[in-house]
């Protein structure tokens, strides 16, 4: 399982509130994802979805 998530854990910078504002998350923000990103993003986490349900459906 830790395989299928960890490739989304580079989303992390877009979703996180750091409790320290003076890490370098916030002294050199990511560049704004244009929308084509963002679906190849949303498509991503689909699948990464879906193959987490299908397992979590497998182990009820």
């Amino acid at each position: 399982m830790r395989a299928t998530l960890l490739p989304l854990e580079r989303f992390t910078i877009f979703a996180a509130a750091f409790r320290y504002p003076s890490m370098d998350v916030f002294d050199s923000p990511p560049d704004e994802p244009d929308p084509a990103d963002v679906s190849r993003w949303l498509a991503e986490i689909e699948q990464v979805r879906a193959t987490v349900s299908a397992f979590l459906e497998a182990r009820a």
